[in-house]
């Protein structure tokens, strides 16, 4: 066999072989946005289904965690399987709170974690993919929440409206400026 007939055949096949690869990212990105929608319990929109797709993507979303009377209460960000919560730094909101405590995590979060950890026992989720959350609290106020692996769109806007619902209770309850506004 010639050498030029050999550099011929080796240029077609990484041709072929680079072809493969870019139709198996695209397959593995499309078998990923199928498992998310599988995971829903209803159906969604064509609006809802591109929302997901840009959340693969990584590109991360922005909400504002606003009290009925427009007192802004907190930021809330999602980015592919992340929840990060950072409350109003001008305002104190004790990790110890009622509101806080038993609802919030007590009731919500840890009853989510139960739920994900029983479908490990079942065999029904990888122990890899069970929620999780850390709070960064320095003397008990809270400066941020990041919730890791929370699942579906459902547990998403859950999370989403017991958070603002939990802000407005403790801010409405006993509120006092922070260290911040103190000195301003």
């Amino acid at each position: 066999m010639d050498v030029e007939a050999l550099a011929d055949l080796k240029a077609y096949l990484e041709e072929e072989i680079e072809k493969r690869k870019e139709k198996l990212e695209r397959f593995k990105k499309f078998l990923g946005i199928v498992d998310e929608l599988l995971m829903q319990e209803s159906f969604k929109t064509a609006a809802e289904v591109a929302e997901v797709m840009e959340k693969k993507e990584g590109e991360e979303e922005v909400f504002e965690i606003v009290s009925k009377d427009g007192v802004l209460l907190g930021e809330l960000y999602i980015q592919k399987n992340v929840i990060s919560i950072k409350p109003n730094p001008d305002y104190e909101f004790s990790v110890r709170s009622p509101p806080f405590a038993s609802f919030f995590i007590g009731k919500i979060l840890s009853s989510m974690v139960a739920a994900d950890e029983e479908l490990v026992k079942e065999k029904k989720l990888d122990e890899k993919k069970v929620m999780k959350f850390k709070m960064k609290a320095p003397n008990d106020i809270l400066e941020e929440i990041v919730i890791r692996n929370y699942g579906d769109k459902s547990r998403e806007e859950e999370i989403k409206n017991t958070i603002r619902w939990t802000l407005e209770k403790i801010y409405q309850q006993d509120q006092k400026p922070s260290k911040k506004q103190k000195k301003t």
